[in-house]
């Protein structure tokens, strides 16, 4: 089988600050769409949230791929040491920033995980920088096989 590919050129590249309250990933979706960018790569995200879920995987004998996802709540304070992650579409059209972050708690433990979106609302500010991708849109498409929503680029 071959793997989904995709051309397309680097555009802008928005930076960007989320202030206090704001949801990181409804953020990010909100900054995408006010740009109109349909395609990106978020570079780094770093700050403060106040707690998140975050997705991690678990080993599941019988599932395939033999993994599944695991959500896992942490409390806050939280710093987010490291963030990055996709800014796609499905297939209605909707923007959905796919995000990864590693944050420590207040113990120093470090946390890493897929961000669930409306889980971390921001304690001071985030800021951080998404490169634009033109001529190439990213989706997310459902895969059978897995029973995930799958990144599935595709040249324009």
């Amino acid at each position: 089988m071959k793997s989904p590919r995709a051309r397309g050129r680097i555009g802008r590249i928005i930076a960007f600050r989320l202030e206090s309250a704001t949801d990181l990933v409804e953020g990010l979706r909100e900054k995408a769409e006010a740009e109109g960018m349909r395609a990106g790569a978020v570079y780094f995200i770093t700050g403060g949230i106040e707690r998140a879920v975050v997705e991690v995987a678990q080993a599941a004998p019988g599932r395939p791929f033999g993994i599944a996802g695991k959500k896992i709540s942490l409390q806050g304070p939280l710093v987010v040491c490291s963030g990055q992650g996709t800014i796609c579409s499905d297939e209605e059209g909707r923007i959905l920033p796919e995000i990864y972050v590693s944050v420590a708690d207040r113990e120093g433990r470090l946390w890493g995980g897929r961000l669930e979106s409306g889980s971390a609302p921001v304690a001071d500010a985030i800021e951080g920088a998404i490169i634009e991708v033109k001529e190439a849109a990213f989706r997310r498409v459902r895969d059978e096989k897995s029973g995930r929503s799958l990144f599935q680029p595709v040249t324009e």
